[in-house]
């Protein structure tokens, strides 16, 4: 435990907490000394069930505490940032899980605060490090020269109007968009170029409020040599889908299998009975856990796609 990182951990879903908790935890890299999320009762009982040691009632409190080396921030993209600014100014090492930031104008000034202060800021994204894509990854020589990949995603639309609010369009493209262009990023050992985005939006009234909310993004990419169109959508189910064509065979992956299939035979590479949730725990759960943190693909990269 001597030889542990010391972190905090800033959580503004208190439906997460529990599991970034279990997953912290469960870490030989990370000891985790405080906690904090919008429901302090919660946070009180979690931390005495899972012996975290205190419990801060602002996340300015936690990203404050002197006996932290790193923050992990997994909070909406709103708040993300102005966390990760704070815990940079201290001089913490910042790491943020899913998409911290929205513009490329914060993205530069982020890193430019980083490199003044010393610090270290990674943004981590459970897909690159799930089993089906590092098993691809690993495979991807079996479908010869990769020319094609073709994303489908769809997300839930929060039912709850605040929560509505906190997610119009913008934030729904970033929030389901990011994870998937950083894991073609890594799939294909390429920095993506955009080509094209196009957004289909939906404008309602909440609470005297007028929304835009994102009923469809088509997404298209260049990843040097391969083009990649990304189709997110919302619908009643989160799901995920890819297909990435090569010249001697193709992958197929979803939620349930990944499979490589050619005119002569068809190999099953991994197979999951859990659904999607089950594949980002498994991808966050082994990137906080890896011997050495391996940083995704860079969010100046991932916003110059969405810009």
């Amino acid at each position: 435990m001597e030889n542990t990182e010391k972190v905090g951990l800033v959580c503004s879903n208190e439906d997460f907490i529990e599991f970034f908790i279990d997953i912290i935890s469960n870490s030989p890299k990370f000891t985790l000394k405080a906690l904090w999320c919008p429901d302090t009762e919660r946070s009180i009982q979690l931390a005495a069930d899972k012996d975290v040691p205190s419990v801060s009632h602002t996340a300015f409190q936690l990203i404050s505490r002197t006996d932290t080396e790193t923050i992990i921030i997994a909070a909406h993209p709103y708040q993300a940032d102005i966390f990760c600014a704070q815990a940079i100014a201290l001089h913490k090492n910042v790491i943020c899980i899913n998409a911290s930031l929205l513009t490329i104008h914060h993205a530069r000034l982020l890193s430019e605060l980083s490199a003044k202060c010393n610090s270290s800021f990674v943004t981590i994204y459970a897909l690159r490090h799930s089993p089906p894509f590092i098993a691809l990854k690993k495979n991807l020589g079996l479908v010869g020269r990769v020319s094609f990949i073709d994303v489908t995603s769809s997300f839930i639309v929060a039912s709850v109007n605040s929560e509505r609010l906190r997610n119009d369009s913008v934030v729904t493209l970033h929030k389901q968009s990011h994870a998937i262009i950083d894991v073609l990023s890594f799939i294909s050992d390429c920095v993506p170029c955009k080509i094209s985005t196009t957004l289909r939006e939906k404008s309602t009234i909440i609470d005297h409020f007028r929304l835009k909310q994102l009923e469809t993004a088509v997404i298209q990419l260049s990843f040097g040599n391969i083009i990649a169109n990304i189709r997110i959508t919302c619908s009643d189910h989160r799901s995920l889908s890819l297909i990435v064509y090569g010249d001697e065979s193709t992958f197929y992956f979803n939620e349930n299998c990944l499979v490589c299939k050619n005119n002569e035979s068809t190999t099953v590479i991994w197979q999951n009975a859990n659904g999607i949730q089950k594949v980002y725990e498994d991808g966050l759960r082994y990137a906080l856990s890896a011997p050495m943190l391996s940083s995704s693909l860079d969010e100046l990269s991932i916003l110059k796609c969405l810009s």
